[in-house]
C-alpha cells in the first residue's frame, strides 16, 4: 500500500506528521525508470496517469532530450502461465520418500526420531522434510520401545537361530 511509504526512512512519526504531503521517488527493476509515490496525500494530490485516471503512483524516466523527467505509461507485467504453475505443483507433489522399505530395514536397533531422520538423509532415502511429511505411515510400521525410540521388527529365520541378521 502506498500510504505505508509515507514514513519510509524516518525514525519517528514526529518528523513526518507535520508534513501536508509526502512523496517518495524509488527505482524500479528497469534501469533509468522510477516511481514517484504520492504517499501521504494519495489520489487527493490530483495526479493523473497518462491514461487520464487519478493515481497516487506516477511512473517516470530521465528525458533523452534534456535534464528533466518524463512520465511513462504503466509498465507491463508478465504473468506466469498456468502451465508453469501446474508443472511446479506436480513436481512438488511427486516428492516422496525413496525406498521406505529399505529405510525401515536399516532400523535394526531402537532409534529416536532425530536419528531416523539422519539415517534417511545419510542413506539417500530422503530429507528430514519428507520424513516429517510421511512420519505417520513410517511410525505405523515401526515398533516402539516405550522410551521414545523406534525399531523395525526383523522377520525370523528359523535356520539361523531366529535372526535374519546372522544369515547375512
Amino acid at each position: 500500500m502506498t500510504t505505508d511509504q509515507s514514513y519510509a526512512g524516518t525514525g519517528s512519526a514526529e518528523l513526518t506528521n507535520w508534513a501536508r504531503a509526502v512523496c517518495l521517488l524509488s527505482t524500479t527493476k528497469d534501469e533509468g525508470h522510477f516511481r514517484l509515490i504520492l504517499a501521504k496525500r494519495g489520489k487527493r494530490a490530483g495526479a493523473t496517469s497518462l491514461e487520464g485516471d487519478r493515481t497516487n503512483v506516477i511512473h517516470l524516466k530521465h528525458s533523452d532530450d534534456g535534464i528533466l523527467w518524463e512520465q511513462t505509461p504503466l509498465p507491463v507485467v508478465k504473468e506466469k502461465t498456468n502451465k508453469n504453475l501446474s508443472e511446479i505443483r506436480s513436481k512438488a507433489a511427486s516428492k516422496e520418500l525413496k525406498d521406505v522399505d529399505g529405510l525401515l530395514a536399516k532400523i535394526t536397533v531402537p532409534l529416536n526420531k532425530k536419528q531416523i531422520y539422519e539415517l534417511s538423509e545419510a542413506g539417500g532415502h530422503g530429507s528430514a522434510y519428507l520424513i516429517k511429511k510421511q512420519w505417520e505411515d513410517i511410525e505405523s510400521r515401526l515398533k516402539s520401545d516405550g522410551k521414545g525410540c523406534f525399531y523395525f521388527p526383523q522377520p525370523k529365520d528359523e535356520k539361523n537361530g531366529g535372526n535374519t541378521l546372522n544369515a547375512q
